[in-house]
């Protein structure tokens, strides 16, 4: 591979959608599902699980109405849980997934009073706990949401005396026992609804309504709260009309979409979105008009690719509604929307999830029977938005941040397919260089850098682009000793230490050779030079199929030789300490050109005299000096030698530092 110089910073290393310039077809309803029997059943809420099982709550004649499915839209579990008497009727309005593969559900509880209620059910669909949270009329729950661990947040409003509607959180443990419950907003003459929560860093962020009591006029309502109920901010965004919030959602820049409805003259509804930054500043608010059709926000998620996508329902002047369901820009500009009902009567969507494919399933119930008789049934419906971006199914490295040992090689691959079926082109760039047209590229490392891959996928209308980051680095990162070249007594012992770069669950193999000889495979060696002469201390380390080596040339020779070997030595030095770090004892070298007075001694880090080494007249040639652990603390030190002698016009300073280890 040609030698690739790097000229530029690649700072988006995770998918970006970049969206042709052009209008959005229309969107295409791929298939319908219903779910339910000759009576009354209806979904408000569902979850999309990991493993895109579905799973959807809601009413079945009075009883809450559960149903999972899997990701083709096969029943799983369904269940209908009643009570025992006739009018203690329940709505399921949410649930979230718990750690055992179950559920907890919250809603309304005794239809007749209207009481704030939750259950927790098991993998199996069995009640583990069933409770009421408030007994005051006219409280409801409208979301559940888990915190890490088994421990869940239920959110709606409750009736307080002399206060009117409030805000209600309940927070409780997995056997459904109240860890705590506070109430929110609707001070003096103003009431409270909450709808929606979803979790953030600094706890968590609800939308709902809130305004004057007995008039026709409410805002969008957005509340922070800490993971121990105490408010943070309570935010109005609105105009003089009726606002409504009943859903938010994160958007892909740290931000917040609110989405809900608004009326400037009751019963004529339209959808609304607010767009919030990350310190909910208001970026826009939309107030959709149509009039044709009179529209209500139920739900919203982040679409694929920059902007989002609502659903509600749609009502006419004849009494019908129909499910609603549009795509919004980044910008709050409606790109497409559909109204769909299976026959003439009554159609709603009331929550949406967006797979990794694009395709939006929109969740909520439909009349399904001809004649109008209002037989209505669970509905989930598919539906592909128009001109979806390529989608990458296999990115090969996973990772967009990527170490690789130099004189290794990396395949890079990208799979990837078009939801329209229009066929796809590849362009990779290394740093500013065209590297090809496939859909993947074998690159080689030969010397250390960063680089930064890029591949764009086409479909002649849309393009997504994806990389990586590349860290070429050494394979053996640090040795010791940090000398090449040693010279030691006869019989003295030195360790010999690698470490590699690789990340810690990488195969790395030793392969240590005293003199070419092979004596170990670890990645440590003790070695002790018994025999007077040259030798060559040698490791190969290999990982990722590279391999590099470090040697080591040593001198051995007798002690009293010292003297007479003087002459080889070109200049003063102190040698790294052998071992480093050390737990006992640790032994260095030094070598003078000439004979002096010279001192060795041991400080703290603080400057402190912490053990004296040697200090006197010393002869020229090689010695050695050992630092015993004894009433040492542990710690890091430094070793310093000050020299005098012929050679020197003036005291000179050699220093290396050591780590104690306990």
């Amino acid at each position: 591979m040609k030698r690739f110089t790097k000229t530029s910073k690649f700072s988006i290393l995770v998918l970006i959608f970049m969206i042709a310039s052009q209008l959005f077809a229309q969107p295409d309803i791929i298939w319908h599902r219903f779910y339910g029997d000759e009576g009354y059943q209806s979904f408000y809420a569902s979850v999309k699980m990991e493993n895109n099982n579905l799973a959807c709550v809601g009413v079945s004649d009075g009883g809450v109405y559960f149903v999972r499915t899997n990701e083709g839209g096969e029943i799983l579990m369904e269940n209908v849980y009643e009570h025992e008497e006739d009018w203690f009727s329940r709505w399921g309005g949410a649930l979230t997934p718990t750690d055992d593969n179950g559920f907890v559900i919250g809603g309304l509880w005794n239809q007749r009073d209207n009481r704030f209620g939750g259950m927790r059910i098991n993998a199996r669909g069995e009640v583990l706990w069933d409770r009421i949270y408030s007994e005051n009329d006219d409280s409801w729950c409208q979301d559940v949401i888990r915190q890490s661990g088994d421990i869940y947040y239920l959110v709606g409003w409750d009736p307080v005396q002399d206060a009117g509607d409030q805000g209600y959180i309940v927070k409780v443990n997995g056997n459904g026992d109240v860890i705590w419950q506070h109430h929110y907003g609707g001070e003096g003459n103003r009431f409270g609804h909450l709808y929606d929560i979803e979790a953030a860093e600094f706890g968590y962020i609800l939308a709902g309504e809130s305004g004057p009591r007995g008039e026709n006029s409410s805002d969008f309502w957005v509340l922070r709260i800490n993971e121990d109920g105490d408010e943070l901010s309570s935010d109005l965004y609105g105009n003089d009309g009726f606002e409504s919030a009943r859903a938010l959602v994160r958007s892909p820049d740290g931000g917040w979409a609110v989405a809900g409805f608004w009326a400037s003259e009751l019963p004529y509804w339209y959808g609304a979105i607010l767009k919030l930054d990350e310190n909910l500043r208001e970026e826009w608010f939309q107030h959709y008009e149509n009039e044709d059709h009179y529209t209500r926000l139920h739900d919203i998620t982040t679409a694929r690719g920059p902007g989002f996508i609502a659903v509600g329902d749609e009502g006419n002047h004849g009494g019908w509604s129909m499910g609603y369901c549009s795509r919004i820009s980044a910008g709050g500009e409606i790109e497409w929307e559909i109204f769909e009902q299976p026959e003439q009567h009554y159609a709603r969507f009331s929550s949406v999830h967006v797979d990794d494919t694009g395709l939006i399933i929109a969740v909520g119930n439909a009349d399904v029977v001809p004649g109008n008789d209002r037989n209505h049934q669970g509905w989930v419906v598919g539906i592909r938005s128009p001109n979806e971006p390529p989608l990458v199914i296999t990115k090969i490295p996973p990772d967009s941040i990527q170490r690789v040992p130099r004189g290794g090689n990396q395949a890079f691959i990208i799979e990837a397919e078009d939801p329209d079926g229009d066929e796809l082109t590849y362009l990779w760039v290394l740093d500013e260089d065209t590297l090809g047209n496939d859909n993947m590229v074998i690159l080689d490392f030969p010397e250390l850098d960063t680089l930064n891959l890029t591949v764009s996928i086409s479909d002649d209308e849309m393009t997504i682009s994806t990389g990586w980051e590349i860290t070429v680095f050494p394979l053996i990162v640090e040795w010791i000793p940090e000398d090449s070249l040693l010279q030691v007594d006869l019989n003295d012992t030195i360790t010999f230490s690698v470490i590699a770069g690789l990340p810690e669950d990488s195969l790395v193999t030793y392969s240590w050779s005293y003199d070419q000889e092979i004596v170990s495979q670890a990645d440590t060696l003790v070695q002790i030079f018994d025999v007077i002469g040259q030798h060559a201390v040698a490791v190969e380390v290999t990982g990722q199929e590279v391999t590099e080596m470090i040697t080591w040339d040593v001198a051995v020779s007798e002690p009293f030789l010292v003297e007479d070997n003087s002459h080889l030595l070109t200049s003063n030095f102190l040698s790294r300490p052998t071992p480093n770090p050390f737990n006992s004892t640790t032994t260095m070298s030094y070598g003078l050109t000439s004979s002096g007075h010279i001192g060795l001694n041991v400080y703290d880090l603080s400057g402190h005299l912490v053990q004296k080494l040697f200090k006197g007249y010393q002869q020229a040639g090689l010695h050695t000096s050992t630092i015993s652990a004894a009433n040492l603390p542990s710690g890091s030190y430094v070793i310093r030698m000050v020299t005098s002698n012929q050679t020197d016009i003036a005291n000179k300073t050699y220093n290396q530092k050591v780590t104690l280890i306990r």
